[in-house]
């Protein structure tokens, strides 16, 4: 039951996504009613554990049934972010509920989907990385650069990564003209080290739930007689006194 207990505790810890809101779940919106060109002033104000910087101010809160692009890939709402492929384009950070440890073992797992709206197979470039300012991008962890939508179907990614500094917030960047993201989530990963201490762990506790056997004590001696008495064992074999 103790290694169960370990095994489990291990797995949700190694499965926590520490992203507030990364599916934009959490948010001022009335249901079902999309909100189209949103500044970076509003969508922070109405995405709860965002704050939007980029350049362009043109952020679309889609919900489901929309019909411009596909139905978001977790939960009730997406995002569509919009740009020129050049110099404007939409950002945004998502805040940690833990900052990111430096030099600690992370996965990063995000959807990106071509707006339906616009070309279904349009090269999609999207930029992911790290900062402690939730207004600025910060170190660049992973890029879907060259990949192309299929057709509005998402798109899945997948990095993992060693933190190069401490941060607070998970940035995104929109490169390409249009790109539809959603349910981003990021997971520390045990190292080794870590689970060398819980397999100690619980090899010390084990021992130390382990009975110890009870030895009986010699022959003749007054304790015998104790010994035989608690365990009801019958005078034909009891020592004579």
């Amino acid at each position: 039951m103790l290694a169960t207990w370990l095994a489990a505790s291990h797995t949700a810890f190694a499965n926590t996504n520490i992203v507030l809101n990364g599916d934009f779940e959490n948010n001022n919106a009335t249901a079902g009613q999309s909100q189209y060109n949103l500044t970076n002033a509003d969508f922070s104000a109405l995405v709860h554990d965002t704050t939007a910087y980029g350049t362009s101010g043109e952020l679309d809160l889609y919900t489901a049934g929309s019909g411009y692009e596909p139905d978001p890939q977790s939960g009730s709402w997406e995002l569509r972010l919009h740009g020129n492929g050049v110099d404007r384009f939409d950002a945004f950070s998502l805040w940690l509920a833990t900052p990111v440890l430096a030099g600690a073992s992370y996965t990063l797992q995000f959807y990106v989907a071509a707006d339906l709206g616009m070309n279904p197979m349009a090269p999609l470039s999207v930029k992911v990385g790290l900062s402690n300012d939730g207004e600025a991008f910060g170190t660049l962890l992973y890029t879907s650069a060259g990949v192309f939508g299929t057709g509005g179907l998402w798109n899945r990614y997948d990095h993992r990564f060693v933190a190069p500094h401490a941060a607070s917030f998970l940035t995104v960047q929109n490169v390409s003209v249009s790109a539809v993201v959603d349910n981003f989530s990021l997971s520390a990963v045990p190292e080794p080290a870590t689970c060398a201490m819980l397999l100690a762990g619980l090899a010390t506790l084990g021992s130390v739930a382990r009975p110890r056997a009870q030895t009986p004590p010699t022959a003749g001696s007054p304790a015998v007689r104790q010994w035989a008495a608690a365990r009801q064992v019958p005078r034909a074999f009891r020592s004579p006194t």
